[in-house]
């Protein structure tokens, strides 16, 4: 299968806009804009029914939980309140860069 995207780098930092938080001057984080990068793939096997794609931070500790949040809990109360499915994007320490790796996975049942 190929992968490509217009919006995504390899090696390169993601735009703010694509990612859950952003740097802020003179606070540690804002909430960005979360926009969903553009992906794209083809010559994928035949029999594949569906695709799902990972968002992975291989320098979260081990032992550490990947892509449970429950934002729709963490912003009850705040003016970010809602029901939040899908795509959230990266959300690093304010102090430190990091590699996302994205994948695109098929499922065949």
């Amino acid at each position: 299968m190929n992968i490509s995207s217009d919006d995504l780098v390899d090696g390169a930092a993601i735009d703010p806009m694509l990612a859950f938080g952003c740097k802020k001057i003179g606070e540690h984080m804002a909430l960005s804009s979360n926009l969903n990068p553009q992906l794209a793939w083809d010559q994928a096997p035949e029999g594949y029914r569906s695709f799902a794609v990972t968002c992975i931070d291989p320098d979260v500790p081990a032992g550490s939980r990947q892509g449970l949040n429950d934002y729709t809990a963490f912003m009850a109360g705040s003016e970010m309140a809602g029901d939040y499915f899908g795509y959230d994007g990266p959300c690093p320490p304010w102090n430190d860069e990091r590699l996302h790796h994205y994948g695109i996975y098929g499922l065949c049942s």
